[in-house]
């Protein structure tokens, strides 16, 4: 052994380097790197000789100038944190014999765009490659059967497969993920929890296999996300899965759904084709206003009075966008809608299609009439007085301003 002041070696352990840094090569003969040996060292470069089996816990942690490091075939554990925040490492090989990348092993590695992940690894652990910002591409070995939680948060990767044997994608494995457009589900994931998709900006479309049983909170917030098939067999959907997901136009949701957390269909996101799930579904969305952007495939009549305004919503919307899946239920909502013509007035002023519809199904009274009259006399709307007009000639006999007053 040599140089004890620079390496301080107990029992074939490095257990504390001392050196001034730059580029360093590890001595011959040890057999273990120990907790912490370089932890915020001036590293440029580190040789690790043949022999070690193990780079303890944090080793090389915060080595924020370490550029390069070399990893022998000898080496079978590298434990938890051992190089987090090296912020200038570009690449790292991971040695053939190595079963797990532990939790946040390469975390915050601002400059890592390359790293070989060998056949041996079936686990790769949280965070083990959280912020890697500059990490595009990585291949996970066909033997992985877990990947942990922010795994893979905030790189730049573009695409990824997830081999078949992952159960679980957990919380945030791709957050912030930007640059994320294309990913390849395997038929063995049974869950996707929380965040996992968490502002996948550019992530447009997505599969999601039939063995999938639950979706978390916010799955898919804030990502590109244009249509999605949620498969039957579903049970239970997260809130916020999809809010802020400004781009989507079609959703589907099965008959065997039984939750729908909170909020889970944001206002401000505009679906050309309107949500789709039965009215057995729509009794478990817990945010009753989130039902006014479902069509609900079944009778007017079935629907809970508590639902029954944003069903006539759901309704309308559908109308709007001219879809058929309630036409055949469309006389029982005019019916109801007739009843309570009052309640629809102020959207009828603010809404030019729902003004038009009132008039064309001819459920407005002419009390509701003269009101939008009044209203459109005070806006100086003149097409709209003018069919206002005519509408009260043909409905109640009534038809210039001398049979009424404004």
């Amino acid at each position: 052994m040599e140089d004890v002041k620079e390496f301080e070696i107990e029992n074939g352990i490095l257990e504390k380097y001392n050196g001034p840094g730059g580029d360093v090569v590890v001595p011959e003969g040890i057999t273990g790197i120990g907790k912490e040996a370089f932890s915020r060292s001036a590293l440029n470069s580190v040789v690790i000789p043949k022999g070690v089996t193990s780079i303890g816990e944090k080793a090389f942690y915060c080595c924020t100038e370490l550029r390069s490091v070399i990893i022998p075939e000898s080496v079978t554990r590298i434990e938890s944190g051992a190089f987090g925040n090296c912020h200038m490492l570009h690449s790292v090989v991971i040695p053939e014999g190595v079963t797990r990348i532990e939790s946040g092993t390469f975390a915050y590695c601002l400059c890592l765009d390359s790293v070989e992940i060998p056949d041996s690894v079936v686990t790769i652990e949280d965070n083990a490659f959280e912020e890697c910002r500059k990490l595009s591409s990585v291949a996970i070995p066909k033997g992985v059967t877990n990947i942990g939680a922010c795994c893979f948060s905030n790189t730049r990767l573009h695409s990824i497969e997830i081999p078949e044997g992952v159960t679980s994608i957990k919380g945030a494995t791709f957050a912030r993920c930007s640059s994320l457009k294309n990913i390849v589900i395997p038929e063995s994931v049974t869950t996707i929890e929380d965040t996992v998709f968490y502002s996948c900006t550019s992530l447009e479309s997505i599969i999601i296999p039939k063995g999938v049983k639950s979706l978390g909170n916010k799955v898919f917030y804030c990502s590109s996300i244009r249509s999605i098939v949620i498969p039957e067999g579903v049970t239970s959907i997260g809130e916020d899965i999809f809010s802020c997901c400004a781009e989507l136009d079609d959703v589907v949701i099965p008959e065997s759904v039984t939750s729908i957390g909170r909020i889970s269909f944001q206002w401000y996101w505009r679906p050309r084709r309107v949500v789709c799930f039965t009215l057995d579904v729509a009794s478990h969305v817990e945010y009753k206003q989130d039902v006014y952007l479902v069509c609900l495939r079944g009778p007017f009549h079935e629907v809970p009075e508590e639902y029954k305004e944003c069903a006539v919503k759901g309704f309308l919307y559908a109308q709007e966008q001219g879809l058929k899946e309630i036409d055949r239920w469309k006389e029982e909502y005019l019916e109801y809608m007739k009843i309570h013509v009052g309640d629809y007035m102020e959207e009828a002023e603010k809404n030019r299609f729902i003004f038009m519809f009132l008039i064309r199904e001819r459920l407005l009274d002419e009390a509701g009439t003269r009101q939008l009259l009044q209203f459109h006399e005070n806006t100086d709307d003149v097409e709209a007085k003018a069919v206002l007009l005519e509408y009260l000639h043909k409905e109640f006999g009534t038809g210039d301003t001398g049979d009424f007053s404004l």
